[in-house]
C-alpha cells in the first residue's frame, strides 16, 4: 500500500488530478494506493499525525502555503517522493532545490493526457525502487525499508553503522566491513568509517582528503581508498 498526500488547491485542478490517479489505478488493476486528501486550510501537522507512513505527495504550490508545505514534508519525510503542481507565475527556483527536491512537475493549465503521463512516470518510481532493493533500517524502534538510491553515505561510529539521507540518519544492525562487500556498486568505501554513494558526490578534494557531497556535506577520504575512488569517478560506476 502506497500512501499519497494530495493537496486540494484549485478545485478544477484537484478534481482532474484525482480522476487521473483513479483512472491509472483502474487501468492497471492496482488498488494498493491510499490517497490522503489535504485541505490546505488545515494545519499540515494535524494531517501528518494521522499518517503512519507516507511515500508520496502531490502538492499545488500556486496555493498560499504550498511551498512551505513542500519544504516541511521534505524535512519530516526525507524519503518522500514529491510531485509539484505549478504555473508560470511561480519561479522554479522556489521548488527546484534541495529543500523540496521534487520528482515530478505538473504545469498548469492541466490537461488529462499530460497529467496521466506525468503521474504514470511518478508512480513508476516506486516500481523502480522495488527492483533496486531496500535496506532495513531502524528509527525510534521502528524498522523501515529505505531504497538504496536515497542513501547518501554510511558512517560507522559508537559501535553502530548509520545511513545518512538528506537531513536524517538511520541506524543499521551491521558492520561497515560487511556492508562494503554487499552494497550495490554505486557505494564506494572511502575511509575505514565511511562508505559513500558516488551519485551524490559533487567534487573530491584529494589533496585535502575530503569528499564534498550534495547539501554541503563533507566526509573524510583516507589515503588507502584514494586510488579506488579515482577509478570509480573516472569510470562512473
Amino acid at each position: 500500500m502506497i500512501s499519497v498526500l494530495m493537496s486540494e488547491g484549485v478545485k478544477q485542478d484537484s478534481d482532474l488530478v484525482t480522476l487521473a490517479v483513479r483512472d491509472l489505478l483502474a487501468s492497471s488493476g492496482d488498488e494498493s494506493l491510499n490517497i490522503i486528501c489535504w485541505d490546505m486550510q488545515q494545519e499540515l501537522d494535524n494531517v501528518l499525525e494521522q499518517v503512519e507512513k507516507l511515500e508520496a505527495a502531490i502538492l499545488d504550490v500556486t496555493v498560499n502555503g504550498g511551498i512551505e508545505a513542500a519544504k516541511q514534508l521534505r524535512r519530516e519525510y526525507p524519503g518522500v517522493e514529491i510531485a509539484i503542481i505549478s504555473d508560470g507565475t511561480i519561479s522554479p527556483i522556489t521548488y527546484l532545490n534541495p529543500e523540496v527536491r521534487p520528482a515530478s512537475l505538473l504545469l498548469k493549465p492541466l490537461n488529462m493526457e499530460n497529467v496521466k503521463q506525468t503521474l504514470l512516470e511518478f508512480f513508476g518510481i516506486f516500481e523502480e525502487e522495488e527492483k533496486e532493493g531496500y535496506m532495513l533500517v531502524e528509527r525510534k524502534g521502528e524498522k523501515l525499508r529505505i531504497p538504496y538510491q536515497k542513501i547518501i553515505y554510511m558512517e560507522a561510529r559508537d559501535k553502530r553503522v548509520y545511513a545518512r539521507m538528506n537531513n536524517i540518519e538511520y541506524g543499521i544492525s551491521d558492520t561497515i566491513d560487511h556492508l562494503a562487500g554487499i552494497l550495490p556498486e554505486e557505494f564506494v568505501r572511502c575511509h575505514r568509517s565511511f562508505i559513500v554513494n558516488y551519485i551524490y558526490i559533487e567534487k573530491v578534494r584529494y589533496s585535502e582528503n575530503y569528499i564534498a557531497l550534495v547539501g554541503k556535506i563533507r566526509i573524510p577520504l583516507s589515503r588507502t581508498y584514494k586510488t579506488i575512488l579515482k577509478e570509480v569517478m573516472k569510470s562512473g560506476a
